[in-house]
């Protein structure tokens, strides 16, 4: 079996277990939320660039990440787990909100391009081109990703004080 973990996943499965709680109306589902912190720690441990901000690739699950490349789609999804775990943290929700900043801090200034719009498929860890690595479409590339990461942010963020069952019924 390959043991490895991509952290892309396991930030946007952390988002979409607690998307899914909350359309099922389990806002009070203690298990799912544990599980989705105990995802988006994982990838914060192993899979965190603490130097340049934003996610790395992969890696094997207890050690440091083998693929040290940042790629287009795993920063948007560890936006949105970020911010989903800052939303249900508690005390611990700044530390979650400053990776979050960091993440889109390292997203927006290497990632994106500026003069023509979309993103680069992948950067390296400090966010210089990769070899070969510089174009922008790839038969596997969607928008999706980014969208709905900018779409979350940017609601989450205006609601960031309104705790945590207050922005569920607003959005029902």
């Amino acid at each position: 079996m390959d043991e490895r973990s991509s952290f892309g996943h396991e930030l946007e499965t952390a988002y979409l277990l607690l998307e899914a709680t909350e359309l099922l109306q389990r806002d009070d589902d203690r298990k799912t939320r544990r599980k989705a912190l105990e995802l988006v720690d994982h990838s914060l441990r192993w899979g965190w660039d603490q130097t340049n901000g934003g996610f790395y690739d992969e890696g094997p699950p207890t050690g440091p990440p083998t693929r040290t490349s940042k790629v287009w789609w795993v920063q948007p999804e560890g936006m949105n787990g970020l911010l989903t775990a800052a939303r249900i943290a508690g005390d611990n929700a700044s530390d979650y909100r400053k990776a979050f900043a960091s993440t889109w801090q390292f997203f927006r200034d290497h990632m994106v391009d500026h003069k023509y719009g979309g993103c680069y498929d992948s950067v390296s860890a400090d966010g210089s081109p990769l070899p070969g690595r510089r174009h922008k479409a790839t038969p596997w590339k969607t928008a999706y990703h980014v969208t709905r990461a900018m779409l979350f942010a940017i609601h989450e963020l205006r609601h960031a004080d309104d705790g945590y069952r207050t922005r569920q019924k607003a959005t029902r």
